[in-house]
């Protein structure tokens, strides 16, 4: 409830005060640095000899590497509206499940990952969205999530 009254919020200041006005819709950011995101965090606790626990399987989001964010910033922001607020969903270009990086993540480490699926009724089975008006703004993303979750693997964990 609270991001969509936000969202209503930041709607309304666009209209009124002829503000304009990007809402951008982030999807599972990700990369090598902090607690690096979901991908990265799943990634660290299987280095830990830690399973993952995910709500479904599979469990598909569109994660956005941050040198991708980074990239993209500048133009949502010069995408902005004040008439109506210009709103995006803020994702990578490919879909990939918990299960699927996860499975990758174990074959850059040379494990067998853990991952298990707790059905959560009432939840979402993920997040994949429609990119066409973030990739009309910004162009395609330029890290997909393999190169990503690579990157952050050989930086965080080494190359194994």
């Amino acid at each position: 409830m609270s991001k969509i009254s936000q969202e209503a919020v930041a709607r309304t200041c666009a209209r009124l005060f002829d503000l304009p006005v990007t809402i951008a819709r982030m999807n599972a950011s990700y990369g090598p640095d902090g607690t690096g995101g979901l991908p990265i965090m799943q990634m660290d606790a299987l280095m830990a000899g830690n399973p993952v626990t995910t709500r479904w399987d599979p469990c598909m989001y569109m994660p956005i590497h941050t040198d991708d964010i980074t990239a993209q910033t500048e133009a949502l922001l010069d995408g902005a509206s004040a008439t109506e607020a210009t709103i995006v969903n803020w994702a990578g270009d490919e879909p990939a499940s918990v299960q699927e990086w996860c499975a990758y993540i174990g074959e850059l480490a040379g494990i067998d990952p853990v991952v298990n699926s707790v059905p959560v009724e009432g939840t979402l089975r993920g997040s994949v969205t429609d990119n066409t008006k973030r990739a009309a703004l910004t162009g395609p993303c330029k890290v997909s999530w393999r190169d990503g979750i690579r990157d952050a693997f050989e930086k965080r964990h080494g190359n194994k």
